[in-house]
Parts: C-alpha cells; structure tokens; sequence
C-alpha cells in the first residue's frame, strides 16, 4: 500500500490550490473512496490489487513510474487510468507521500 505523509499539513496544501472548505471536503471523500468508485478495466484492477491500492487517494499519491514498475501495467493501462482520474479533476502524484513530496 502507499504511504501518504499523515503530518503534512493539507490544510496548506488546499488553500494553495484556491479550494474552499466546501470543496476541500468534497475532495477529500474522494480521496478516500474506495478504487471502485471509478470505472476500470479489469486489467487496471488487477494492477491494483497487485499494488494493494485500495482507495482514490493511494492512486493519487503514485507517480506513473510507480505503477509501470508492476509488470502487468503497462501504457494503455496508464493511459486509462489518467483518463478516468481527469474525469474527476485529479491525477497521478498529487497526494504527497512519506519522503516524497511531489507537485506542490
């Protein structure tokens, strides 16, 4: 499973992207929904249980190099899965993580 860095300050992180608490909340939920909130294939699922990702936000926190270290994963599975994330206003790398704080 990934690992997002519980003591950085989100709150921060949020204003800095101009959300409003209304939206942070709402971001938040899908975040951490469950992965089946979105519509994979059933090849991206299989990465995923691979991965152990469980929820929206431990998606969010991998980078691409992250998942196309999994074997089964490979350009059309990350193609599909940043399609689906762009579809929620999300994509790969925006949650930090322990040791590695990324987009911000």
């Amino acid at each position: 499973a990934i690992a997002i860095d519980t003591a950085f300050p989100m709150d921060k992180y949020y204003d800095s992207l101009g959300y409003d608490k209304k939206e942070e909340q709402k971001l938040l939920e899908i975040l951490s929904s469950p992965i089946g909130y979105v519509k994979f294939s059933s090849r991206v699922y299989n990465v995923f249980r691979v991965m152990r990702i469980k929820t929206v936000g431990e998606l969010v926190a991998c980078c691409e190099e992250d998942l196309l270290r999994e074997k089964r994963c490979g350009k059309k599975s990350i193609s599909e899965i940043k399609y689906r994330l762009a579809d929620m206003g999300l994509s790969l790398g925006i949650i930090p993580r322990k040791n590695k704080i990324r987009r911000i």
